[in-house]
């Protein structure tokens, strides 16, 4: 009988998710993959949004799907890397015993409920804010934290607010159902119970996966993009390469072109018409005190 044998590719897989999500902190892992399907869900909803409504099918074109599809993915990760966190936090320092295993389960599944409400309201609020001003979230989000009222009172204008958090209610139990049996399998009591030591450094490689993530995507958009780096006088059209001026350099272009200050006038010009007669007129030769009369 022929024997089914692993794909290479699910065996790499099987290998980093044991590596990155060993034992119990697979409930991370888990979290981390639920995150990632509905961010896709949402970029590929908007994208849609923005083709139906205003004709613009243009990202869905085969030279251009590959690309924000997979940058997309990135910042996500970015971003996936700190919503796992709390279950990786209490997948470390609760203990490994039947008892523990019991209140791990509890704890991930409240908090799997919490941030599947949270994550499914902010995507329902990405598509009005998308509906407004054509864009995802960025600086102008931040007035609609500041003028919450107003913002609060335009959404009951415009939308019907009873039925829209019955669909994000609706959405958000669909995801946490879709992931709530992994979870109670994933906190399991395991057959080897681990200690808090052993836990602690599954959880520090969890822990700088953030930051590192951060700061390469920093690194990253800096390399790419010239108007990060770009000095004030720099043309606009200036090429990546020009971030690797020197400091020198910068200084030089930057002094160049910098207006000169305006000199304050000078003492004696302030002082009478004498005075200044008399500092600017040719000095007499000093006679020596030898010097024959």
């Amino acid at each position: 009988m022929p024997v089914n044998r692993p794909v290479p590719v699910r065996r790499a897989a099987a290998v980093v998710r044991d590596a990155l999500f060993p034992g119990r902190f697979r409930l991370a892992g888990i979290v981390l993959a639920g995150f990632l399907l509905l961010s896709l869900a949402t970029r590929i909803g908007l994208a849609l949004f923005n083709g139906v409504h205003f004709g613009d099918w243009s990202p869905f074109a085969p030279q251009r799907l590959a690309g924000w599809l997979l940058l997309g993915t990135l910042f996500d990760l970015t971003v996936g890397a700190w919503v796992m966190l709390p279950l990786a936090l209490a997948a470390w320092l609760v203990p490994d015993t039947p008892r523990g295993a019991a209140l791990l389960r509890a704890v991930a599944l409240l908090l799997a409920l919490l941030l599947a409400a949270g994550l499914v309201f902010v995507s329902a609020a990405e598509f009005v804010f998308w509906n407004e001003f054509g864009t995802r979230f960025n600086f102008i989000a931040v007035d609609y934290l500041v003028y919450t009222n107003e913002v609060i009172g335009n959404i009951r204008q415009s939308y019907s607010l009873p039925l829209l958090l019955t669909a994000v209610g609706l959405a958000a139990l669909a995801l946490f159902a879709l992931g709530a049996r992994a979870l109670w399998r994933a906190g399991a009591p395991a057959a080897l119970p681990t200690r808090l030591r052993q836990r602690a450094l599954h959880f520090g490689v969890l822990a700088l996966l953030p930051v590192v993530s951060v700061s390469a995507l920093d690194a990253c958009a800096r390399a790419t993009s010239p108007t990060t780096c770009r000095a004030p006088n720099w043309p606009a059209t200036a090429s990546s390469s020009s971030c690797t001026r020197s400091a020198t350099t910068r200084s030089t272009t930057r002094s160049s072109t910098r207006p000169r200050r305006r000199r304050r006038p000078r003492a004696c010009c302030r002082r009478s018409g004498s005075a200044v007669r008399r500092m600017h007129s040719p000095r007499r030769p000093r006679r020596s005190r030898w010097s024959a009369r």
